[in-house]
C-alpha cells in the first residue's frame, strides 16, 4: 500500500488553523508496531465545492507490504493543533500490485468527528 486518501475532512471548529494529521498503519497483532506513518498539514476547510471540505492524500514514506488475511488497522492522530475534525466519504486505499499494477480500493463509508485523539479508521482482514 503506497497511499489512503480520505474524500473529504473538514475543521469543524472553522478557525482556520494549521493542523498536522497523522496516518498509521498497524498489523492487528502488533499495534504497538507501526508498519508505516504518513502525514498532512492543513487548515481542513470547506472547499467551494463542498461543505464536507476537501479530499486529503496521506502517502507513506514507503510502500507497505501487505499479506492476504491478515487484520490491519488505520489510525489517525491530530499530532499538532486543536481541531475537531469531521471526516466524510469513502477513503480509499492505493496498492501497488506484486505485478506492479497500480489498484484503488474503497474502504467502507465513514462519517466520524475526531478531536485531538486517536480513532481507528479500518480495519481489514
Amino acid at each position: 500500500m503506497e497511499s489512503v486518501t480520505f474524500a473529504n475532512i473538514l475543521d469543524s471548529t472553522g478557525l482556520s488553523n494549521t493542523t498536522q494529521v497523522g496516518l498509521t498503519i498497524t498489523q492487528a497483532d502488533a499495534r504497538d508496531v507501526p508498519l508505516g506513518s504518513a502525514s498532512v498539514s492543513s487548515e481542513f476547510v470547506a472547499s467551494q465545492n463542498d461543505w464536507r471540505g476537501s479530499s486529503y492524500a496521506f502517502f507513506f514514506a514507503q510502500a507497505v507490504e501487505l499479506t492476504e488475511g491478515e487484520l490491519y488497522y488505520l489510525e489517525l492522530d491530530i499530532e499538532v493543533g486543536d481541531s475537531s475534525l469531521m471526516l466524510n466519504g469513502s477513503p480509499e486505499i492505493n496498492i501497488i500490485t506484486v505485478d506492479g499494477l497500480t489498484l484503488s480500493q474503497p474502504l467502507p463509508r465513514i462519517m466520524q468527528s475526531a478531536r485531538a485523539a486517536r480513532i481507528t479508521i479500518w480495519k481489514s482482514a
